[in-house]
């Protein structure tokens, strides 16, 4: 997995918590940060693949936490052209 997403210009001016953001800005995520953030991920550093199941052994749907802040493949029209392959 790349440390950061595939760079993206804002479509028109937008705001992203407090922090306004203009059209045209370039924006790049940083998906190591997201990825590693332990507000999200308990000992993120832990490879857990138990994380992404429920209680009874069901996958977690992608809507639910925690799956819904797991981005392996970036997202929106630029998402990678291997997660079909990956998945």
């Amino acid at each position: 997995m790349a440390p950061v997403g595939v760079p993206h210009l804002t479509t028109k001016d937008t705001t992203l918590g407090k922090h306004a953001i203009p059209k045209n800005t370039l924006v790049i995520t940083n998906l190591w940060a997201q990825h590693h953030d332990a507000d999200i991920w308990p000992d993120p550093l832990t490879f857990k693949p138990e994380r992404f199941l429920t209680t009874d052994g069901q996958l977690v749907l992608p809507g639910e936490s925690p799956r819904k802040d797991l981005f392996p493949f970036g997202g929106g029209p630029r998402i990678c052209s291997g997660e079909t392959l990956a998945l």
